[in-house]
């Protein structure tokens, strides 16, 4: 459930997955991210709407009878259809063919023994955002019971009732993640905690959300400690709860963030707390924990995350130890000296450049030669403007320029961008020539427009270098993030 959370995130406000003439824009097929993550998505939702039998059944019978031919969206529908016997047209319409999702709040209410949940969506006259049809799936926790009930949306605003004896110790929405849709709950922290003990994953996963976003209290902060505590909860539940505590960034959560790092014998709960004490403000002894952890840690990605927290801590402890790791040697692929390289980005000195510059080189891991080219362009970009930093941005755009004859596509790439940032006339010259020769299409035009970008450099102001430098650079890393979250969900399946 953690990840299909994750994926509908991402598949939020994307694109028509297939258009038609009446979609939204232009009526064409959306982004690839609207294809796959929001197609995953689709499919996840038929799953909980039409329940485990008929969705298996359907995907089977479609499966069997389209074996080996081109198919269209038309099909899979048709497939449902035939199986659950239910109109699904109007489902595709919405979920395929339409851009976008739905934003509904959730007010539940209670008094003299009725308890009242009011869903209204966000709907304008513009078109812009659409009306969705939705089946809503509420759960209800009370002492004796737990109240499960499908609402459906077919208005802009409901109301749901049920009868209660007493208030509700909580209200679930959409307990097992079968909606595309971003809700906005209103219940107090105390009906947030007691959700937590719910059965349903999405709605425990949504409880440890928003006790992470809300002002600390100690009955959410002592619960979400228990949780993490708690040796017999699933992993992904600690995992979650260690994140809202480092959002809360208490002195009490720090400190069991800090014990941790130590203290369990999971490399992932460690991982996670260094990344949450990297987000606090640093209430405690993170400073110290961080530090000492560092010492004693032998899990080179953990590792990683602990500099990259220390770094928010204290800068200048964390840049002596990126710059002397950087000269150390290695094994080919060193998640720490990724990190490194952005932390002297960001943190270190002019005679740093060097130390980047020395791992801007092929036989190098993919992920350190392209650390290192963009720290050393961060670091370039932080000195004061005068001749030192124009011949500091000369020896970056020198060591950028040779890259462009690699034969891995993704380091082309980086040495177009960070060319296109550090680089000068002659370095234009040279992506020109490059554009001319490269086959394939997106990256000429890339190396075009890097060129057209040096030339006109002194057009561009400052901040507006340094905003898409940023830009680009946090692409990289995020992208980086997801194959190392890839490779993690690959060795445990």
């Amino acid at each position: 459930i953690a990840t299909v959370r994750s994926r509908y995130r991402s598949a939020m406000n994307r694109g028509p997955m297939a258009g038609r003439w009446w979609s939204k824009p232009d009526g064409h097929t959306g982004e690839n991210a609207a294809v796959y993550v929001k197609g995953a998505s689709v499919l996840q939702m038929l799953h909980v709407m039409l329940g485990e039998k008929a969705y298996t059944q359907s995907i089977q019978a479609y499966v069997q009878k389209h074996a080996h031919q081109l198919v269209e969206t038309d099909d899979l529908r048709r497939a449902f259809e035939e199986v659950t016997g239910q109109h699904l047209q109007w489902f595709f319409d919405q979920w395929v063919h339409l851009p976008g999702s739905p934003t509904v709040s959730v007010s539940p209410s209670w008094k003299e023994g009725v308890l009242t949940v009011t869903l209204k969506q966000e709907v304008d006259d513009s078109g812009d955002n659409p009306f969705f049809r939705l089946p809503i799936d509420l759960e209800i926790g009370t002492e004796s019971n737990i109240i499960e009930r499908r609402v459906w949306m077919d208005e802009p605003q409901i109301k749901f009732q049920v009868d209660l004896e007493a208030p509700p110790l909580w209200v679930a929405t959409d307990p097992e993640a079968g909606v595309l849709a971003s809700f906005e709950n209103t219940q107090s922290q105390d009906m947030w905690v007691a959700q937590l003990q719910s059965q349903s994953p999405n709605a425990r996963f949504e409880a440890i959300h928003q006790l992470g976003e809300a002002k600390a209290q100690d009955a959410s902060v002592n619960a979400l400690i228990s949780l993490v505590q708690s040796e017999q909860e699933d992993i992904e539940y600690r995992l979650a709860a260690i994140n809202a505590l480092g959002s809360l960034s208490t002195t009490s959560a720090n400190e069991l963030l800090g014990d941790i790092l130590t203290s369990s014998e999971s490399a992932r709960i460690r991982k996670k707390a260094a990344n949450a004490l990297r987000g606090g403000d640093g209430a405690g002894n993170s400073r110290q924990s961080l530090s000492g952890a560092l010492r004693e840690e032998s899990n080179p990605h953990v590792r990683s995350a602990l500099l990259y927290a220390l770094a928010r801590h204290d800068s200048s402890a964390a840049r002596s130890h990126a710059s002397r790791l950087l000269t150390r040697k290695a094994s080919y692929m060193d998640p720490e000296k990724e990190t490194a390289a952005r932390v002297l980005g960001k943190h270190g000195k002019p005679r740093d450049l060097g130390v980047l510059l020395a791992n801007v080189e092929t036989s190098k891991h993919r992920g350190i030669l392209h650390a290192s080219a963009w720290a050393a362009s961060h670091l370039v970009r932080r000195q004061d403007e005068g001749t030192a930093r124009d011949a500091a941005q000369r020896k970056v755009a020198r060591k950028l320029e040779p890259l462009l004859q690699s034969l891995d596509q993704r380091t082309r790439e980086t040495a177009i961008s960070v060319l296109g940032l550090m680089g000068d006339n002659q370095s234009a010259a040279i992506l020109e020539a490059y554009a001319r020769s490269e086959e394939v299409e997106s990256t000429a035009k890339s190396a075009k427009s890097a060129a057209q970008r040096i030339r006109k450099r002194d057009a561009l102001e400052p901040s507006e270098e340094v905003e898409v430098e940023n830009r680009l650079e946090e692409l990289e890393r995020r992208l980086k993030e997801l194959e190392e979250d890839a490779q993690e969900a690959t060795k445990r399946h």
